[in-house]
């Protein structure tokens, strides 16, 4: 919850894929992988896969910021990206079609009304289950969600490996952690190289206070999809629960160097980076954070 965190909501097939030494501060949400919503023809499974963020920003950030400048603390931030838009061979084009529009419009009611329609017509297609699974995600009916990846997990085929996907994160979104770790984990029973099926368990693991077993995970995932920044963003997150501040620099580093306007990365590296009386550069950090839409003034 990559995922993703978000850990982040559902994510569309496409066409062709906690942290200080200063209490109470409580862990951020590492980035979750979201579901998709499938358009046709289905995606490799392997396709990357965009990432809900969810950073909860804690009162040591308040402090960090009062001694760099003026500005007010950064809100909690949810960025969603989805993709794709079409219809399948198995599901009736038009209210299929009609669907993934509204739901890319976020008109999410009427994006029920048509795939419960298409599902209708179709005598309960995978995919259009799948769609208003996601479409369920979004309003934040996490238990319909489930139950509609469900049904279109027992398909089989590649579609119904997205399903269950799907469904683990919703059970994350429902702190459901161990039907969401098995999820997870028949998945990479079958694809061991599924990087975020990999980044999203190392969520799990991080939420659960689990943080060398969350490591263990993202260096599997690191090797997978080196140039991912994410999982270096996550793993630095875990890595400062353990304390291995030097460690946790490094990574934070490397998920900007990969993505150059990450500030999520900024404002964790900033944090750190007083922790460790390393002022201008903290603050130099805190201020790219809120260049980059983190901070509220």
């Amino acid at each position: 919850m990559r995922g993703l965190r978000e850990v982040r909501e559902p994510m569309t097939v496409p066409d062709q894929g906690q942290q200080n030494t200063f209490p109470p501060l409580p862990p951020r949400l590492v980035m979750a992988r979201t579901p998709r919503l499938p358009s046709s023809p289905p995606a490799p499974f392997a396709a990357r896969l965009r990432p809900v963020l969810a950073v909860f920003i804690a009162p040591l950030l308040a402090v960090s910021l009062a001694g760099c400048s003026t500005q007010k603390p950064p809100t909690p931030v949810t960025l969603v990206e989805g993709s794709a838009a079409g219809a399948s061979a198995d599901t009736p084009s038009v209210p299929f079609a009609l669907g993934v529009t509204a739901y890319m419009q976020q008109h999410y009611n009427e994006a029920l009304q048509y795939f419960s329609q298409a599902l209708t017509q179709s005598s309960g297609s995978p995919r259009a289950y799948n769609n208003r699974g996601v479409t369920y995600y979004a309003l934040g009916d996490y238990a319909k969600a489930v139950a509609d990846f469900s049904a279109a997990a027992q398909s089989g085929g590649v579609d119904a490996e997205q399903a269950v996907f799907n469904r683990a994160i919703a059970y994350q979104a429902l702190k459901d952690y161990d039907r969401a770790l098995a999820d997870y984990e028949t998945l990479l029973s079958r694809n061991p190289r599924f990087s975020a099926a990999l980044n999203n368990k190392a969520d799990i693991l991080i939420n659960l206070h689990r943080y060398d077993q969350a490591v263990a995970v993202l260096d599997e995932a690191i090797k997978v999809a080196p140039s991912d920044p994410d999982l270096y963003f996550n793993q630095a997150l875990a890595q400062e629960q353990q304390g291995i501040s030097a460690r946790a620099m490094a990574n934070y580093d490397r998920a900007i160097a990969l993505r150059a306007n990450f500030g999520p990365a900024f404002l964790n590296r900033g944090v750190l980076r007083l922790r460790l009386q390393q002022v201008l550069p903290g603050c130099g950090d805190l201020q790219m954070a809120c260049d980059f839409g983190l901070c509220t003034h």
